[in-house]
């Protein structure tokens, strides 16, 4: 196989990596197992069936990690925090820049056209950013807008056909706990066919792609149409419960990245038609918002068909307990077969000891027989736990234990005391131990009970937003603001572990920066809260050239030191015609100014006085409007200006506010930032005249003098 197709095969399945149950070597090795139903028991094709879905999901792994990824053997892309690149980084807050590094990727070949280049892919597909990769050792970055998606991002080596082969995912969060969200997925699996009264077994794995935390994680299992359920393998810290066929697994919390694999068992009804097809549907669900819903569902569907086997079980046995002894030593009869049975095994099996109570016991074959039956021990004491075990719960909540029943023979109640301490402050498992005697006879029975913290710390307080100086190259260091936050934490002591990003000293251009303020807890729970930092920088509008409509126009933050003004007139306005608007002129600010997160503007403040003293009386609208590299950002509107003169020194100061708008990011080296100053005859805003005259020769705006600084302010 080539590199190339090398490459293709690696990124498909790096892919592929969400579920352990999409890969193709799983898959694979899953169409055996689910095969091996119909020729084997169903805990021995269990076992293939897991290791399928384990070995596909390691191999992903040894192929695709997350932030960094080894395609072909001498390509790589890595993510780091910053342009240091020396600390890696994989998830991402909302307006954060992710910065990667390639390493190997070929270079352009002799007639300078290029071979690879940087390709960022958001969630849903679209890529976002390209860049050419012209020298080895290359990195590019990424500023993540504050409206992008949130999820798993890639940022790979791409050809010119649009070829992967060096891969890195990375997760971009919402930063605000009030957006969080998560991506839930299910996946189940069971045999293609099955057989009456067979056990059948189910596969089931819930994962979270993130990019946060899911919370109050329910998982419902229902059970096949005729079936009732054996038994359910759940991992640590989830709770199950079962009612009128329909199964709930709970858990508090399901950390971004993590999965979950259940084993279900249900018994078919042993009198299930031949040809009946039979399901199974998953549902995840958590009280985080839901980031794609078509994967929270999951359904396995079999079909029932002809046995080969057919077992016959003993009658049910009950039986006294053993002298002294709270259970008895029980043998029973061999299952009868027919002869085409093969290797039956009943569990437990004959010659086993019973406890005290009511025994199941289940007897099978590898080709698909079945047949169950009870053991009762009777003349002793039998105790039963009640509610899950074991149990999972909140740290620093109230512990209320659900404790246990026993009985004797003759079926009274027999009290039950228990011992063991669980310790709620402290996340650990913890034994109770319950004992029933009567008599001669000693039950006994233990659970388990797990504190786990699952509770982010709670922020009392935020630091506070700050308003910072920016120095002569128009930037400002960012403070630390640790120290100014105030929070708690249900389990952990004090100190928790807070951090912030970008880190205290980071250098920030003009605008505003969101501060990412997190707080840790011992169990890795963490909670967050943003303060923004704000550069604010006035600019001044200037003009070269006569002081007479100068023919250059620009903005910087400069204020003025001329002591004669300049001015500008704008075209002749006219109510007729729809009022339309006139442009009093356009001034740009130079690339290198606007370098940071525009989130604000500050009202503008210019001077008007009449281009010629006949339309004394007039009254007139102003308009402004930014424009980054041509696109409308913010508008503001003045309606109905009354007072303008001829004379000079008699201009009238008018402000323009700006209407609210979404912060955009200036990259100080190629962006423009414009502002537009239009006028027209005055009006209520709506359409109508305001009074004064219908037409005017002009307006004049003066600016660029120490008594007219005209500016607005941007943060």
């Amino acid at each position: 196989m080539n590199t190339r197709n090398a490459s293709r095969s690696a990124y498909l399945i790096s892919r592929m990596k969400r579920s352990g149950f999409r890969m193709m070597d799983g898959a694979t090795l899953t169409r055996h197992a689910i095969a091996a139903f119909s020729r084997f028991s169903a805990r021995f094709a269990l076992v293939i069936l897991l290791a399928g879905i384990f070995l596909s999901t390691a191999w992903s792994d040894r192929v695709f990690s997350r932030g960094s990824a080894t395609i072909a053997s001498t390509e790589s892309v890595n993510l780091f925090a910053s342009s240091a690149l020396t600390t890696p980084k994989i998830v991402f807050n909302l307006g954060e820049t992710a910065w990667a590094l390639e390493m190997g990727a070929p270079l352009p070949s002799g007639t300078g056209f290029r071979q690879r280049r940087f390709q960022w892919v958001a969630p849903d597909g679209t890529v976002t950013r390209q860049s050419d990769i012209t020298m080895d050792a290359q990195s590019d970055s990424y500023q993540i807008p504050a409206s992008a998606q949130v999820g798993t991002w890639v940022v790979k080596t791409v050809d010119n056909s649009g070829v992967g082969f060096a891969v890195a995912e990375f997760v971009v969060r919402d930063p605000n706990p009030a957006n969080a969200t998560a991506d839930l997925s299910v996946n189940i699996i069971g045999p293609f066919q099955v057989t009456a009264g067979a056990s059948v077994t189910y596969a089931l794995r819930v994962t979270n792609n993130g990019p946060e935390d899911a919370q109050s994680v329910e998982l419902v299992d229902s059970s096949p149409e005729g079936a009732i359920l054996q038994s359910i393998g759940s991992p640590q810290g989830w709770d199950c419960a079962t009612s009128g066929g329909t199964t709930t697994c709970t858990r508090a919390s399901l950390a971004r990245g993590a999965s979950a694999l259940f084993t279900i068992i249900y018994q078919l009804d042993a009198d299930t038609p031949v040809d009946t097809t039979i399901s199974t549907t998953a549902d995840v669900s958590s009280q985080t918002t839901e980031l794609r819903d078509p994967d929270n569902s999951s359904t396995a569907t079999s079909t029932v068909v002809a046995s080969a086997c057919t077992l016959g079980c003993p009658s049910n046995v009950t039986q006294a307990n053993d002298a002294g002894m709270n259970g008895a030593t029980v043998n029973y009869a061999d299952p009868t077969s027919s002869q085409n049975c093969s290797n039956v095994v009943c569990n437990p099996p004959s010659g086993s000891f019973f406890p005290a109570g009511v025994t199941t016991v289940v007897c099978s074959s590898e080709n698909g027989g079945h047949c169950s039956f009870t053991v009762t021990v009777t003349g002793a004491v039998a105790i039963a736990i009640t509610g899950t075990n074991p149990l999972t719960v909140e740290c620093h909540s109230e512990f209320q234990d659900p404790g246990a029943t026993a009985q004797n023979g003759n079926g009274d109640a027999v009290p039950v005391t228990s011992s063991g301490t669980v310790d709620m402050n402290t996340p650990g498992l913890y034994t109770i131990t319950y004992t029933a005697t009567e008599g001669s006879f000693t039950a006994t029975a233990t659970r388990t009970v797990e504190v786990v913290d699952s509770t982010p710390p709670a922020i009392t307080a935020c630091a506070p937003n700050k308003t910072l100086t920016a120095n002569s190259n128009n930037q400002a260091v960012i403070p630390n603001l640790i120290g100014e936050i105030s929070a708690s934490d249900n389990c952990t002591p004090a100190p928790l572990v807070i951090t912030q990003s970008p880190a205290a000293g980071t250098v920030v251009g003009i605008g505003s920066a969101p501060v990412t303020i997190t707080v840790t807890d011992t169990a890795g729970n963490f909670s967050t809260c943003i303060a923004t930092v704000a550069v604010p920088v006035d600019l001044y509008l200037h003009g070269t050239g006569p002081n007479n409509n100068p023919p250059t126009l620009f903005l910087n933050n400069v204020a003025p030191a001329a002591t004669n003004d300049k001015f500008k007139d704008s075209p002749s306005v006219n109510f007729n015609g729809g009022n339309p608007w006139k442009e009093v002129g356009e001034w740009d600010a130079a690339a290198a100014l606007p370098a940071g997160t525009l989130t604000s503007l500050d009202d503008l403040h210019v001077w008007l006085g009449l281009k010629n003293s006949d339309d004394q009386g007039t009254r007139f609208d102003l308009r402004a409007e930014v424009y980054k590299n041509g696109l409308l950002v913010a508008a503001g509107e003045t309606y109905c200006i009354t007072g303008v003169t001829r004379n000079p020194a008699q201009a009238k100061e008018v402000a323009v506010t700006f209407a609210p708008f979404e912060a955009i990011t200036l990259n100080g080296a190629s962006d423009t930032l414009t502002l537009k100053v239009l006028t027209r005859i005055g009006s209520d805003g709506a359409g109508s005249a305001c009074g004064g005259h219908s037409n005017a020769v002009g307006l004049r705006l003066y600016f660029d003098a120490v008594g007219r600084p005209a500016k607005f302010n941007f943060r």
